[in-house]
């Protein structure tokens, strides 16, 4: 089912939108066994044998909260300096042993844990304990992985708040609600704070809360239990306990006299918007229940009131409420942004006035239904797997002391009444408690951020380390037998029509999905209504001949599921997913919007005037500028670089979407992937039922894509951004076409090159140099030609001296051989990632989905091991070479002008341009 996040916000949720697992059973168990050693490593190990994967995950109870006074940001800077040198491992090791290994890792920090995990082929669990412990006894704190951390976490910053729309908004809705003083802390830090801090005062952090005794251990996954506790007490029962950290201090939710209203000026913002926050009760408190059924009845969904009376109406682009449950205080966010027509206070007052008809009226039965199997469906979807287990598991332990919680916790809410909610929304969202965050847009340009220190304001040299405790286990230890990976039953067959069904049989939990995908997309947009197949995937679940958009949204929204459509380069989609009790309900649905879609004017005038203000919304951030500035001047007249602007989107009629959709609406070509709990024979029976009778209007669509020329030169466009702290650049020219021959080799010289955190460029650019938060490289591959591309985010001083190394890094990889072992560890690691990739039902549906649009055979799926780890020194050169072209290099940069030209002109022609 296609699942689309929207705008800004919703990634601050990911731990505080609740548990991440249950089942329609509530009562059963999960198979956790708990102990506590002796040093005070508190351990809960799941088993979960559905797929030969295992998570690693350690949360440490120190987060944000817990900053010192004066130390802004030092529970998030440790998160990066885990991540560096230990007594075993070198610095710049730790992301490679993983990948290696087949695995992915990564941390996050929260207001109050920092969390660490990794995901492994479970063969490979000696690996991720032993990583653990060895960085939990041993990380070397010392001046020069300090200097460099330092400068990574400003980059952060900048990325996140000193050079983002909003960014401050953000920031100040997460700490000015709480009257509790360690709340007020921003977990990312300030600059100022991070620059005045000493080696001495990160080792002092380091030896007080990153002990056995402030942690705890979940592994999930394909484990035996006796098994990994013998692993687990080898490496980290002779860990040291330390003295109990210091307790964060009591709290009592204040009464609050008078509303706050704070208005910020934005000058990297192109809209207005509203943020409001109210301080809550904590994760454990009995009315949390009915305060998350009152976000979700509010904003889940497009049947929710907000959708209906914003949404729905075109005041709005986005109105949301979410619930960021905490151990302390929690935070009930609302997060509004006007169309561009509609004053921001108008837009505030509807949603004041349906807090106030809940207060009067109270809320449905089948509202409360409806928000209960939401929760319900979401968290099955996260049994499947293991690090949405692990963390499910861990969020039930500490929030509420029970890993059982996982399940127990549905309960609660069935228990919610509508009188609950009156009753929470007057005790905590009275008029009074709101503190509310206007975003005003602003021509001032934005102060510039300060740069890292390095060496702190007390620096000293960097002697060896002294170790007070060293596991005795000095070497990556062996795995364990290797668990095979069985790719699920996969069913291929086509109806008379010309309609392809994919059948992926994955019983493991009772969900059902449905993608049906129509080859065209935007590649079939003219160019003068770019927009057009943007707006026609959008309008295709907003009505049809029996059902309005509500219908269509509260009917599968009432069962736990959801349905959205859209338009992807070189397809028009449409999906739903649901329990597999509904599975009828799903086929029936999505046969109604691919069928039966009217376009409504009334609708498309609405998506007019949402796709204007998104479009106006993203042009504000510096890389969706870059990627626009790019794709356009690279593709030119290829429908690829079409670029939806007002003036085509003002253009484009209801007979267009209608023509567009019925050149696109032919069976013959089209796909249909059903995924989940469901057997072939029962898919298919449903599939012809449903779209038997779908008639084919002639042949097939064929697009017939220009010949691309290359560049005759690398070129630098450099987009003006005055005031940007950052540059914000892609690198790149026109890549193969989807089903190249040389695609193994391709993906394994871009693993090296630059694919993740252990590549080549991350190593220099970020490791090493501090230059930036992320640098990756990657290869599109649609229909068509695609494109390489490089991107990051530079602080402005250091943009030339990043471009430098990134052209020597390009150089190194095409000249110079690829040693053996650095072959073998990223060809063996992106065999043993192989099972990792999917592991949801989701990931089938998108790996499939993506063969099927540029031309490549599922049965490529089964190829994939033997493919990648038949690639040699010799190919990934020859894909470096034929692929990678830096004398055709289009880079896009943008920035500040004034600061940055001077420092690209020596690399290559550089052309400045206004922002759109």
């Amino acid at each position: 089912m296609l699942r689309k996040i929207l705008l800004i916000f919703c990634s601050m949720a990911l731990l505080s939108m609740g548990f991440a697992a249950a089942q329609e059973d509530t009562s059963e168990a999960l198979d956790v066994l708990e102990y506590t050693l002796d040093n005070g490593l508190e351990v809960l190990l799941v088993e979960d044998h559905s797929a030969p994967t295992v998570a690693i995950n350690v949360w440490y109870h120190v987060g944000g909260a817990n900053d010192p006074e004066g130390r802004s940001g030092f529970a998030h800077l440790f998160e990066h300096m885990m991540f560096e040198e230990t007594a075993h491992i070198e610095t710049g090791e730790i992301d490679r042993l993983i990948t290696s290994a087949g695995g992915s890792l990564n941390a996050y920090t929260d207001t109050d844990v920092t969390v660490y995990y990794e995901i492994l082929p479970s063969h490979q669990l000696p690996l991720g304990l032993w990583l653990e412990a060895d960085r939990m006894a041993s990380l070397a704190v010392n001046q020069a992985n300090f200097d460099n951390q330092r400068a990574v976490v400003i980059e952060e910053y900048k990325l996140r708040v000193g050079n983002a729309p909003y960014g401050e908004a953000l920031q100040t809705l997460f700490t000015r609600p709480f009257d509790y003083e360690p709340y007020q802390k921003r977990t990312i830090g300030s600059i100022e704070d991070l620059n005045n801090a000493t080696v001495e005062d990160v080792r002092n952090f380091h030896s007080t809360y990153y002990l056995p005794n402030n942690a705890t251990l979940v592994v999930a996954g394909d484990i035996d239990f006796e098994q990994t506790q013998t692993l687990i007490d080898s490496y980290f029962v002779g860990i040291p306990a330390g003295d109990e950290p210091p307790m964060l201090p009591d709290f009592d939710l204040a009464q609050q006299a008078e509303a706050e209203v704070i208005t910020i000026e934005d000058g990297l913002a192109n809209l207005p918007a509203t943020l409001i926050g109210y301080e809550t009760p904590p994760r454990i408190d009995e009315d949390y229940a009915a305060l998350e059924l009152l976000a979700r009845i509010l904003s889940a969904g497009n049947s929710s009131r907000l959708a209906v009376s914003l949404l729905d109406t075109g005041m709005a682009v986005q109105a949301d409420t979410i619930l960021f449950g905490q151990r302390g205080p929690s935070l009930f966010g609302v997060l509004l942004v006007p169309n561009a027509t509609v004053p921001p206070e108008d837009v505030e007052q509807v949603f004041y006035d349906e807090l106030d008809r809940i207060r009067e009226e109270g809320v449905r039965a089948d509202e409360l239904e409806k928000a209960i199997n939401g929760i319900r469906s979401e968290r099955i979807l996260g049994l499947e797997s293991a690090f949405n287990l692990a963390e499910s598991v861990q969020a039930a332990n500490y929030y509420f002391d029970d890993p059982q919680a996982v399940f127990g916790e549905i309960n609660r809410f069935e228990e919610v009444t509508s009188e609950d909610i009156q009753r929470v929304l007057d005790a905590y969202l009275a008029p009074e408690d709101r503190h509310v965050i206007n975003v005003v847009p602003s021509d001032a340009v934005p102060a510039a951020d300060a740069e890292p220190v390095v060496g702190g304001t007390e620096a000293e040299s960097d002697e060896p380390v002294e170790y007070d405790y060293v596991i005795d286990q000095d070497t990556p230890p062996e795995p364990l037998p290797i668990t095979e990976f069985t790719l699920p039953p996969i069913t291929e067959i086509t109806l008379d029509n010309g309609l392809e069904v994919i059948v992926v049989e994955q019983p493991s939990i009772p969900i059902i999905s449905l993608d049906l995908f129509q080859p065209g997309g935007e590649s079939a947009a003219p160019a003068d209504l770019a927009g057009l197949a943007s707006i026609t995937g959008g309008l295709l679940t907003r009505g049809t001949e029996t059902r309005s958009a509500q219908d269509i949204a509260s009917t599968i929204e009432q069962v736990g599921g959801g349905m959205g459509s859209e338009s992807r380069t070189d397809a028009l989609a449409a999906g739903v997913f649901a329990l597999s009790e509904d599975t009828e309900l799903a086929f029936e649905l999505l046969g109604d919007v691919v069928l039966n879609p009217t376009f409504p004017e009334e609708e498309l005038e609405i998506l007019r005037e949402a796709s204007l203000t998104s479009l106006e919304f993203a042009l504000a951030d510096p890389a969706a500028q870059a990627g626009r500035t790019f794709g356009r001047l690279l593709y030119g007249a290829h429908p690829y670089g079409n670029t939806a602007t007002p003036e085509t989107v003002q253009a484009v009629t209801r007979q267009d979407v209608i023509d567009f959709y019925e050149s696109q609406n032919n069976p013959d070509g089209a796909f249909l992937i059903v995924a989940g709990d469901i057997t072939a024979d029962r898919a298919l029976e449903l599939a012809e039922a449903t779209f038997g009778d779908w008639e084919s209007s002639g042949e097939a669509q064929v697009i017939e894509f220009p010949e691309l020329e290359a560049r005759a030169e690398s070129e630098i466009f450099l987009v003006d951004r005055p005031g940007s702290s950052q540059a914000q650049f892609i690198i790149g020219n026109l890549g193969p076409v989807g089903n190249t021959d040389d695609l193994y080799a391709i993906r394994v010289m871009n693993e090296i090159f630059g694919g993740n955190f252990s590549s080549r460029l991350s190593q220099n650019i970020r490791e090493d140099k501090g230059y930036t938060y992320g640098i990756y490289s990657s290869f599109s591959l649609p229909a068509d030609r695609g494109v390489f591309r490089i991107s990051a985010a530079v602080r402005n001083e250091v943009a030339g001296a990043a471009l430098e190394e990134i052209l020597s890094e390009i150089d190194r990889i095409q000249t110079e051989d690829v040693p053996a072992d650095e072959l073998n560890d990223v060809t063996s690691g992106m065999v043993g990632r192989f099972a990792l990739g999917l592991e949801t039902y989701q990931q089938f549906v998108d790996q499939i989905a993506a063969f099927k649009l540029r031309g490549v055979p599922i049965s490529a799926l089964e190829d994939y091991p033997e493919s990648v780890a038949g690639i040699d020194q010799a190919a990934v050169m020859d894909a470096a070479q034929a692929y990678i072209q830096p004398d055709q290099f289009l880079i896009v940069v943008v920035g500040d002008a004034s600061v940055l030209e001077p420092q690209l002109a020596d690399i290559a022609p550089v052309t400045v341009v206004e922002a759109e």
